[in-house]
C-alpha cells in the first residue's frame, strides 16, 4: 500500500520539481563538476578563454547550420588551440557534459515516443 501511495505522490509532482531534481543531479555529476573546474582554470588566462569561446562559437554554428565551414574545418582551424592544456581539458569536459545532456534528451524522446521520423532523409 505504501508503494501505491508513493507512486501516486510521484505521479502528481509538478514537472518543474522533477526538472529541478534533474538539474541538481546533473550539477552533481562528475561531468558537470569537471566542466566547471576546467572553466575556472581557463578563466585564469583571459586571452586563451576569448580564443576558446570564439572557437566554440564557430564550431557550434558549423554543427547547427548548413552555412559556413564544416565542423571538421573548424576543428582543423583551431587545432593548435585545442592542443593547449587548459583548452584541451575544457573542451574534453564540455564534450562529456554535452553527451550526458544529449543522452537525457535522447532517452526522453525515445521513451515518450516523440515522432522524429521527419528528421530522416
Amino acid at each position: 500500500m505504501a508503494d501505491t501511495v508513493n507512486e501516486e505522490k510521484e505521479n502528481t509532482r509538478p514537472i518543474d520539481e522533477i526538472v529541478e531534481e534533474l538539474k541538481r543531479a546533473i550539477m552533481n555529476s562528475s561531468e558537470y563538476k569537471e566542466f566547471q573546474e576546467t572553466g575556472r582554470e581557463l578563466n585564469k588566462t583571459p586571452d586563451l578563454r576569448r580564443q576558446m569561446d570564439a572557437a566554440r562559437r564557430e564550431l557550434f554554428r558549423a554543427q547547427n547550420s548548413d552555412d559556413g565551414d564544416s565542423p571538421e574545418k573548424v576543428n582543423q582551424k583551431y587545432e593548435a588551440l585545442f592542443q593547449q592544456r587548459p583548452a584541451a581539458r575544457y573542451r574534453s569536459a564540455e564534450v562529456r557534459l554535452s553527451r550526458l545532456i544529449q543522452q537525457v534528451c535522447r532517452d526522453l524522446v525515445r521513451d515518450l515516443n516523440f515522432d522524429t521520423t521527419f528528421l530522416e532523409e
